[in-house]
């Protein structure tokens, strides 16, 4: 969680569960040259997690290493 890019006077766990305080996600293999992303479209990468194999997709918050629940944000999707 802590790794989670905010803006100014939000915390990492708001951003992550608010839905207004965002950024885009994207995936990227491993030896992907974010450095060099940067350099080209000045546009930052912050890694923030890890995709693993496993069954459906599950999106797990770890602080200091432990789970953490946060607030389900607002779901545009639904009704």
């Amino acid at each position: 969680v802590a790794s989670i890019p905010c803006v100014p006077d939000v915390t990492a766990r708001a951003a992550a569960s608010s839905g207004e305080e965002y950024e885009l996600l994207v995936t990227m293999p491993d030896e992907f040259d974010g450095t060099a992303f940067n350099g080209q479209f000045e546009i930052p990468l912050t890694r923030i997690g890890t995709v693993v194999e496993g069954p459906a997709a599950e999106v797990i918050f770890l602080e200091g290493g432990e789970r953490v629940d946060l607030a389900a944000g607002y779901d545009h999707f639904s009704a």
